[in-house]
């Protein structure tokens, strides 16, 4: 497996656009990505790295890094469907882990379901932290869209709620800039 990151959607060669693009749609609900004009837009104008998992010039892995000053922010990450279960995304994390070298943070649906406790027992088993007791709204990726009542996933160490509060005003301003932000509890 090979990783390539790319800081410009320019510099992604087309074949794999295309894989990155498909992936990020299939993977995520509308409400939950951004539109994929504007992911294209911020991977050239802002602090935000794609990270692609590849065998040979087939993507495998998925992972929108924002490389902000403070920590590593996961927005969006995905494993091809046809490559689950082969430790993809485990290796992903830590390379991440290794590659940029602070803490990461990441956002979580709460554990109300099956899937969301899988989920976050995968991303526990490697290495994260559920700080469950700050209540984080994601803002709407889109107009009219209301916020997502989410978690804050933390690696190597838990955050205290006063952390997880600083977090969420750091992805506000940075990650989520121009999106309606919500009140901070």
């Amino acid at each position: 497996m090979d990783y390539r990151i790319y800081t410009a959607w320019e510099q992604v060669p087309p074949r794999l656009r295309e894989e990155a693009d498909g992936l990020l749609v299939e993977a995520f609900p509308p409400e939950e990505r951004r539109g994929l004009e504007e992911f294209h837009s911020l991977l050239r104008t802002t602090r935000l790295e794609l990270l692609l998992a590849l065998e040979g010039e087939e993507v495998l892995g998925f992972l929108m890094v924002w490389n902000l000053p403070e920590l590593a922010f996961l927005e969006n990450f995905a494993v091809s469907r046809q490559c689950r279960g082969r430790g993809i995304g485990s290796h992903m994390l830590d390379y991440v882990a290794a590659r940029w070298g602070k803490p990461v943070l990441l956002e979580v649906e709460p554990p109300e379901g099956e899937l969301q406790r899988r989920r976050i027992g995968f991303y526990e088993r490697n290495g994260f932290h559920l700080n469950g007791t700050y209540p984080y709204l994601m803002p709407g990726l889109h107009p009219g869209d209301p916020a997502l009542p989410l978690l804050l996933m933390s690696r190597p160490a838990p955050m205290t709620d006063g952390e997880a509060r600083e977090a969420a005003a750091l992805l506000y301003r940075e990650v989520y800039a121009g999106k309606e932000i919500p009140p901070l509890p």
